[in-house]
Order: C-alpha cells, then sequence, then structure tokens
C-alpha cells in the first residue's frame, strides 16, 4: 500500500512521516520528497522508489521524485540494524542516517552509496577527483566542528570505500552500535568505522536524540538517460530493528 493521506505510516516500532524538517525538497537538489514513492508490502517490506515527477516548489521546479521517510521519534544509544538491497544504476545516492532532533549538525551516516558515470571534483584539493563509475559505499559522521567531520576515530578502508563489503544486487546489514564510549558501524558483521575520541563523542552525546531518515536519492547528474537504463529503482528496506542501551 502507499503511504496515508497525511503522509505518515508506523512500521517497526515506529511513526514515519515524508519529507523532512525543512520541507519537500532541499534547494540544491533536483529532486523532491514524493510520498506517493513510499510503499510498504503485506510482509512489512519498506520500498522507495524513484520517478519522473517534476513538481514546482517555491517557483523551482524538481523534476524527480523519490522516497524518503523520517521517524517521527529519536533514538539516543543501543544498537539499530537495518537490512536493506540497493537500487541499481548511475546517478543514484540512497542512504540510511540519522540527525540531532534540534539541530543539523550532528549527523550519523550508516550508509551512504553513490554511483555514476562521470567525473567531478571534490573537496580535496583542484586535483583530486573521482569516478563516479565505481560505486562508493561509506559510513560517516558530520559534526558541528567542520575539523571533525568524517575523521573521528577509526575507519578501516582507507577513505571508508566498502564495495566489497556490500552486496550491491542481494540483501544487506548495516548496524550501528552508539554508546557513551563509541559509535560503532559494521556492514554484514563487519567493522568499517570506530568512533572513540573525546571531541566527537562529547558532541554526538550532548544531543537529546537522532531521528532516523531512509531514502532514495539522486545525484545532482542524474538524466533521463540514467533513469530509463535503472536496474531497479527502488531502495528496499526488509526491516528495522532499535535494541536501546
Amino acid at each position: 500500500m502507499n503511504m496515508m493521506a497525511n503522509d505518515k505510516l508506523e512500521w517497526c516500532g515506529f511513526h514515519w512521516e515524508s519529507g523532512q524538517r525543512w520541507g519537500d525538497a532541499h534547494p540544491k537538489d533536483i529532486c523532491h520528497y514524493d510520498p506517493g514513492e513510499v510503499s510498504l508490502s503485506p510482509d512489512g517490506t519498506l520500498r522507495l522508489g524513484i520517478a519522473l515527477k517534476p513538481r514546482t516548489i517555491e517557483g523551482r521546479t524538481y523534476h524527480w521524485g523519490v522516497g524518503l521517510v523520517r521517524s517521527e521519534e529519536s533514538i539516543k544509544y543501543g544498537e539499530l540494524w537495518v537490512h536493506f538491497r540497493l537500487p541499481l544504476g548511475a546517478g543514484l545516492w540512497p542512504a540510511i542516517w540519522m540527525y540531532d532532533i534540534d539541530q543539523w549538525p550532528p549527523e550519523i551516516d550508516m550508509l551512504e552509496a553513490w554511483s555514476g558515470r562521470q567525473q567531478f571534483p571534490l573537496r580535496r584539493g583542484p586535483n583530486y577527483r573521482r569516478n563516479l563509475l565505481l560505486d562508493r559505499i561509506f559510513p560517516g559522521v558530520v559534526m558541528r566542528d567542520q575539523r571533525l567531520s568524517r575523521s573521528g576515530g577509526v575507519r578501516l578502508g582507507g577513505h571508508g570505500v566498502w564495495p566489497s563489503v556490500i552486496d550491491k544486487c542481494g540483501i544487506n546489514t548495516v548496524a550501528m552500535y552508539w554508546s557513551p564510549t563509541k559509535l560503532q558501524i559494521r556492514y554484514n558483521g563487519r567493522q568499517v568505522m570506530l568512533v572513540d575520541d573525546e571531541p566527537t563523542l562529547a558532541e554526538l552525546n550532548a544531543s537529546r536524540g537522532m531521528q532516523i531518515i531512509l531514502n532514495n536519492h539522486v545525484c545532482n547528474e542524474f538524466t533521463y538517460d540514467d533513469y530509463v537504463a535503472l536496474q531497479r529503482n527502488d531502495f528496499t528496506i526488509y526491516g528495522l530493528q532499535y535494541t536501546p542501551l
């Protein structure tokens, strides 16, 4: 079934709503958050889609509708498990993440997955470029003190690129454990990030709690040809479980 008329649903012990606190679209993106691209199957599977659905918001047209849900409740300390299958195609940006219930940042990224077909510069100097043909799947943190962003603690495997740990075609599990003394993220049972430095933890622990966001998304390089060529539109979430500490 699709989301209810009020764009809300109950699932896995949480109440969810479509859209972000800032509204139905981000001004830097080319997509809007469309509750029609959120569906819940009778077996409890949540599907977040992508569709060509132009919509004008505050004078700007966003061409793509994507599925995004945000938990009304927040979590702090404990273990969160999410079982999922990624969409497949170029120009995609699905994510499982959280941000502070009162402000942004801080943010905890359990999983961000990028795919694409062209190069563009990153904020690592004018000569650093990456090829988006290579999938990038990584965890991270974003803090108010930008010196801590994505740098706190230890991330195994260099820059946190984990295509070998995630099955692009199959079902995966991402798990986060958060306590006052550490933040750990695991992909399919393998630790991919451990944050245990005091400055980063102090900022995370000062939060009253984090809201959970599950979203399909497209990069700004996404085109109609990419859309037609998608192998799988849906970001599929098979289940979510939170155990408080």
